[in-house]
Protein backbone atom coordinates (compact mmCIF):
# COMPACT_ATOMS: atom_id res chain seq x y z
CA UNK A 1 0.00 0.00 0.00
CA UNK A 2 1.35 3.43 -0.93
CA UNK A 3 -0.78 5.40 1.53
CA UNK A 4 -3.38 4.72 4.21
CA UNK A 5 -6.26 7.19 4.49
CA UNK A 6 -7.97 7.52 7.86
CA UNK A 7 -11.37 9.22 7.86
CA UNK A 8 -13.17 9.99 11.12
CA UNK A 9 -16.91 10.43 10.49
CA UNK A 10 -20.02 11.39 12.41
CA UNK A 11 -23.18 11.28 10.26
CA UNK A 12 -23.21 13.26 6.98
CA UNK A 13 -23.13 10.08 4.90
CA UNK A 14 -23.68 11.96 1.64
CA UNK A 15 -20.33 13.71 2.15
CA UNK A 16 -18.64 10.47 3.19
CA UNK A 17 -20.00 8.70 0.10
CA UNK A 18 -18.64 11.39 -2.24
CA UNK A 19 -15.29 11.28 -0.45
CA UNK A 20 -15.08 7.49 -0.71
CA UNK A 21 -16.06 7.58 -4.38
CA UNK A 22 -13.15 9.92 -5.06
CA UNK A 23 -10.58 8.10 -2.92
CA UNK A 24 -11.63 4.71 -4.29
CA UNK A 25 -10.35 5.74 -7.73
CA UNK A 26 -6.80 5.60 -6.39
CA UNK A 27 -4.78 2.43 -6.89
CA UNK A 28 -2.72 0.79 -4.16
CA UNK A 29 -4.21 2.96 -1.42
CA UNK A 30 -5.92 1.88 1.79
CA UNK A 31 -9.05 3.54 3.19
CA UNK A 32 -10.03 3.28 6.85
CA UNK A 33 -13.29 4.82 8.11
CA UNK A 34 -13.80 5.26 11.84
CA UNK A 35 -17.47 5.88 12.56
CA UNK A 36 -18.15 7.84 15.75
CA UNK A 37 -21.60 6.32 16.37
CA UNK A 38 -23.33 7.85 13.35
CA UNK A 39 -27.12 7.59 13.28
CA UNK A 40 -27.63 7.89 9.53
CA UNK A 41 -26.75 5.55 6.62
CA UNK A 42 -23.04 5.47 7.43
CA UNK A 43 -23.50 1.86 8.58
CA UNK A 44 -23.96 0.90 4.90
CA UNK A 45 -20.28 1.46 4.14
CA UNK A 46 -19.24 -2.22 4.46
CA UNK A 47 -21.94 -3.20 1.97
CA UNK A 48 -21.34 -0.38 -0.51
CA UNK A 49 -17.53 -0.21 -0.18
CA UNK A 50 -16.29 -3.71 0.75
CA UNK A 51 -12.67 -2.67 0.14
CA UNK A 52 -12.89 -0.06 2.93
CA UNK A 53 -11.93 -0.97 6.50
CA UNK A 54 -14.90 0.13 8.59
CA UNK A 55 -14.60 0.56 12.36
CA UNK A 56 -17.61 1.62 14.40
CA UNK A 57 -17.45 3.18 17.85
CA UNK A 58 -20.53 2.82 20.01
CA UNK A 59 -20.25 6.45 21.12
CA UNK A 60 -18.79 9.63 19.70
CA UNK A 61 -15.20 9.54 20.95
CA UNK A 62 -14.14 12.76 19.26
CA UNK A 63 -11.86 13.50 16.33
CA UNK A 64 -8.49 12.70 17.90
CA UNK A 65 -9.37 9.44 19.62
CA UNK A 66 -11.13 8.12 16.51
CA UNK A 67 -8.10 8.97 14.39
CA UNK A 68 -5.82 7.17 16.83
CA UNK A 69 -8.02 4.08 16.57
CA UNK A 70 -7.84 4.25 12.78
CA UNK A 71 -4.07 4.58 12.86
CA UNK A 72 -3.78 1.26 14.69
CA UNK A 73 -5.33 -0.43 11.63
CA UNK A 74 -3.16 1.31 9.00
CA UNK A 75 -0.80 -1.03 7.11
CA UNK A 76 1.02 1.48 4.87
CA UNK A 77 4.30 3.18 5.78
CA UNK A 78 2.54 6.49 5.03
CA UNK A 79 -0.68 7.70 6.62
CA UNK A 80 -3.00 10.58 5.74
CA UNK A 81 -5.72 11.80 8.10
CA UNK A 82 -8.43 13.38 5.96
CA UNK A 83 -11.95 14.71 6.58
CA UNK A 84 -15.02 13.30 4.83
CA UNK A 85 -16.10 16.75 3.57
CA UNK A 86 -13.65 16.84 0.67
CA UNK A 87 -13.87 16.36 -3.08
CA UNK A 88 -10.96 15.63 -5.39
CA UNK A 89 -10.92 17.84 -8.47
CA UNK A 90 -11.48 16.08 -11.80
CA UNK A 91 -8.61 14.53 -13.76
CA UNK A 92 -6.27 14.24 -10.79
CA UNK A 93 -5.92 10.48 -10.42
CA UNK A 94 -2.39 10.65 -8.99
CA UNK A 95 -2.88 13.64 -6.69
CA UNK A 96 -1.45 11.84 -3.66
CA UNK A 97 2.00 11.95 -5.28
CA UNK A 98 2.20 15.57 -4.10
CA UNK A 99 1.55 14.55 -0.49
CA UNK A 100 3.93 11.59 -0.55
CA UNK A 101 6.74 13.65 -2.06
CA UNK A 102 7.60 15.27 1.29
CA UNK A 103 6.23 12.80 3.85
CA UNK A 104 9.69 11.59 4.88
CA UNK A 105 10.72 15.19 5.58
CA UNK A 106 7.87 16.08 7.94
CA UNK A 107 4.12 16.57 8.27
CA UNK A 108 2.47 17.61 5.01
CA UNK A 109 -0.86 19.30 4.28
CA UNK A 110 -2.52 21.72 1.84
CA UNK A 111 -3.46 24.48 4.29
CA UNK A 112 -1.88 26.10 7.31
CA UNK A 113 -3.36 28.14 10.12
CA UNK A 114 -1.92 30.74 12.43
CA UNK A 115 -2.79 31.95 15.92
CA UNK A 116 -2.67 35.41 17.43
CA UNK A 117 -0.40 36.12 20.39
CA UNK A 118 -3.29 35.34 22.75
CA UNK A 119 -3.58 31.90 21.07
CA UNK A 120 -6.90 32.64 19.39
CA UNK A 121 -7.40 31.93 15.69
CA UNK A 122 -5.94 34.43 13.22
CA UNK A 123 -6.08 32.96 9.71
CA UNK A 124 -5.91 29.95 7.43
CA UNK A 125 -4.02 30.02 4.17
CA UNK A 126 -2.75 27.85 1.30
CA UNK A 127 0.76 29.25 1.79
CA UNK A 128 3.75 28.09 3.78
CA UNK A 129 3.85 29.74 7.21
CA UNK A 130 6.93 29.65 9.40
CA UNK A 131 6.02 31.54 12.58
CA UNK A 132 6.04 29.79 15.95
CA UNK A 133 2.24 30.27 16.05
CA UNK A 134 1.53 28.51 12.74
CA UNK A 135 0.21 24.97 12.29
CA UNK A 136 -0.99 22.50 9.67
CA UNK A 137 -4.77 22.25 9.32
CA UNK A 138 -6.01 18.84 10.42
CA UNK A 139 -8.57 18.26 7.65
CA UNK A 140 -5.80 16.77 5.49
CA UNK A 141 -2.42 15.97 6.98
CA UNK A 142 -0.01 13.23 5.95
CA UNK A 143 3.37 11.86 6.92
CA UNK A 144 5.42 8.71 7.30
CA UNK A 145 4.75 6.37 10.17
CA UNK A 146 8.28 7.14 11.33
CA UNK A 147 7.35 10.81 11.82
CA UNK A 148 3.91 10.04 13.26
CA UNK A 149 5.45 7.81 15.88
CA UNK A 150 8.02 10.46 16.78
CA UNK A 151 5.12 12.83 17.45
CA UNK A 152 3.33 10.23 19.57
CA UNK A 153 6.45 9.45 21.59
CA UNK A 154 7.03 13.16 22.27
CA UNK A 155 3.49 13.76 23.48
CA UNK A 156 0.86 11.53 25.06
CA UNK A 157 1.91 8.25 23.45
CA UNK A 158 -0.75 8.86 20.81
CA UNK A 159 -0.51 10.88 17.61
CA UNK A 160 -3.60 12.93 18.40
CA UNK A 161 -3.79 14.14 21.99
CA UNK A 162 -7.08 12.84 23.36
CA UNK A 163 -7.49 15.75 25.76
CA UNK A 164 -9.01 17.53 22.74
CA UNK A 165 -12.45 16.27 21.68
CA UNK A 166 -12.65 18.77 18.80
CA UNK A 167 -10.69 21.91 17.85
CA UNK A 168 -7.04 22.77 18.55
CA UNK A 169 -5.96 19.15 18.20
CA UNK A 170 -4.21 19.93 14.89
CA UNK A 171 -2.62 23.03 16.43
CA UNK A 172 -1.32 21.02 19.38
CA UNK A 173 -0.06 18.30 17.04
CA UNK A 174 1.84 20.86 14.97
CA UNK A 175 3.34 22.55 18.02
CA UNK A 176 4.58 19.19 19.32
CA UNK A 177 6.07 18.34 15.90
CA UNK A 178 7.86 21.69 15.61
CA UNK A 179 9.25 21.40 19.14
CA UNK A 180 10.76 18.06 18.13
CA UNK A 181 12.30 19.32 14.88
CA UNK A 182 9.70 17.75 12.59
CA UNK A 183 8.98 20.09 9.69
CA UNK A 184 5.51 21.42 8.83
CA UNK A 185 5.23 21.49 5.05
CA UNK A 186 2.46 23.15 3.04
CA UNK A 187 1.85 21.31 -0.22
CA UNK A 188 -0.80 22.18 -2.79
CA UNK A 189 -3.17 19.31 -3.62
CA UNK A 190 -6.21 19.33 -5.98
CA UNK A 191 -8.74 18.78 -3.20
CA UNK A 192 -11.68 20.99 -2.23
CA UNK A 193 -12.54 21.18 1.48
CA UNK A 194 -16.04 22.33 2.44
CA UNK A 195 -15.35 22.65 6.17
CA UNK A 196 -17.35 22.60 9.42
CA UNK A 197 -19.67 19.85 8.18
CA UNK A 198 -19.22 17.56 11.18
CA UNK A 199 -18.81 20.30 13.79
CA UNK A 200 -22.11 21.89 12.72
CA UNK A 201 -23.89 18.97 14.43
CA UNK A 202 -22.42 19.60 17.87
CA UNK A 203 -22.06 22.45 20.37
CA UNK A 204 -19.30 24.16 18.44
CA UNK A 205 -18.88 27.25 20.62
CA UNK A 206 -18.55 25.29 23.86
CA UNK A 207 -16.17 22.73 22.35
CA UNK A 208 -14.00 25.51 20.95
CA UNK A 209 -13.77 27.26 24.31
CA UNK A 210 -13.04 24.05 26.20
CA UNK A 211 -10.32 23.05 23.74
CA UNK A 212 -8.79 26.53 23.78
CA UNK A 213 -8.51 26.37 27.58
CA UNK A 214 -6.78 23.00 27.31
CA UNK A 215 -4.46 24.32 24.63
CA UNK A 216 -3.51 27.39 26.71
CA UNK A 217 -2.72 25.16 29.69
CA UNK A 218 -0.34 23.16 27.50
CA UNK A 219 1.19 25.96 25.43
CA UNK A 220 0.45 29.27 27.12
CA UNK A 221 2.91 31.40 29.02
CA UNK A 222 4.33 29.65 32.05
Amino acid sequence: MRLSFIICVYNKFNFTKSCLNDLSKLKDHEIIVVDNASQDDTFKIPELYPHVKYIRNEENLGFGKANNIGYEHATSDYVCFINNDIRVKENHENWTDALLKHCDEGLVGPTMGELKADLSFLRETEKQLTSSLSYLSGWCIASSKTNWEKVAKADSGKIWNEKFFAYFEDTHLSFVARKNNIKLIQQDVPVVHFGKITSSQINTAQLYQDSKKTFIKLHGKK
